[in-house]
């Protein structure tokens, strides 16, 4: 299912209803109901994977008409794997090879979100919504990349804006520069570039 499809089939839902209250109202009434309820199963199937994919999991590479504002202001919604998701795909657009990094158990702790190959800039980003921390060991491990001459840098969004970030010994996060979103993946090399450039000045 693409994403556009998947945001159609929860919007359809009253829109007075927070998102988790959208698809339980679903699964009680319309063609997408539960199978006892009078639903089918493929119906039922449908609604499962949409709410699957707008509660965090990864939309198809690209597409991305969605209405940001509807789904990152619900708090239901996995906002920062939603971000991770979108940047992955306008970075794939450009035709950059991106790596997700998950953590766990047979990765090093600390690591950053994704890994970027270009032809333009290659290097490690964590992503963060809004108000959500770098904790320490994220912190320590970008500075340690950086220190050993690889790029990593800290990506916010902050309302309508990505604010590029760094960490600093002795300083914290640094804000850098900050460009309007939406932007294209092009974009969002360019400034990853021009990071690079004004800290080395």
């Amino acid at each position: 299912m693409n994403w556009d499809t998947a945001i159609g089939i929860i919007e359809s839902a009253p829109s007075h209803l927070a998102f988790k209250d959208k698809y339980r109202w679903l699964a009680r009434n319309g063609e997408f109901r539960h199978p006892d309820l009078g639903g089918t199963d493929a119906g039922f199937r449908q609604l499962n994977d949409a709410y699957q994919r707008v509660s965090g999991m990864p939309p198809a590479a690209g597409s991305w008409k969605a209405d940001a504002d509807t789904l990152f202001g619900d708090p239901k919604v996995n906002k920062e794997a939603l971000f991770q998701s979108k940047i992955k795909g306008l970075l794939e657009k450009e035709g950059a090879f991106v790596f997700n990094c998950h953590g766990g158990g047979m990765q090093r702790a600390g690591m950053p979100d994704i890994w970027v190959q270009h032809l333009k800039w290659d290097g490690w980003i964590e992503l963060k919504t809004d108000r959500r921390k770098l904790e320490s060991l994220q912190e320590v491990t970008i500075e340690k990349i950086r220190k050993r001459g690889g790029c990593a840098q800290v990506w916010r969004l902050r309302g309508n804006t990505v604010t590029f970030q760094v960490p600093e010994s002795g300083i914290g996060i640094r804000d850098v520069m900050e460009i309007l979103w939406p932007i294209s993946g092009e974009g969002l090399l360019e400034a990853a570039l021009e990071v690079e450039r004004r800290m080395s000045l």
